[in-house]
């Protein structure tokens, strides 16, 4: 997964260190872009020189702030699904599953447990 090589650039691509508007990084990477200090053109040739898509960056960063907020927080579901850009809890626990193999609300209460 191209998660890896994201997380571990020497300058930080994440958007997730200033709670970007997910949406219009969605649309469009200049928002994150923004956020570590260079342009739209500028991000894309270093994403693809680590062989990584905007996409890929963008994922990472949900998934990851998705696992934080359900350790670090009582926050509702839906309130962190719509924090992290999704329309709908249906949407954020879909890609929840998809990364993890679980539901997010199962992942919280594992995480609980420990």
């Amino acid at each position: 997964m191209a998660a890896p090589a994201a997380r571990n650039s020497s300058r930080s691509l994440e958007c997730s260190s200033s709670r970007p508007n997910w949406r219009s990084c969605r649309e469009f990477p200049a928002p994150c872009a923004a956020i570590v200090g260079v342009t739209a053109r500028e991000l894309q040739r270093e994403l693809n020189q680590r062989g990584i898509t905007f996409s890929d960056l963008l994922t990472a960063a949900r998934e990851e702030l998705a696992m934080h907020y359900l350790e670090e927080s009582d926050m509702p579901l839906t309130e962190i699904a719509l924090n992290l850009g999704y329309s709908e809890l249906s949407a954020f626990s879909r890609a929840f599953r998809n990364w993890t193999g679980t539901s997010p609300q199962r992942y919280r209460q594992v995480q609980a447990q420990r």
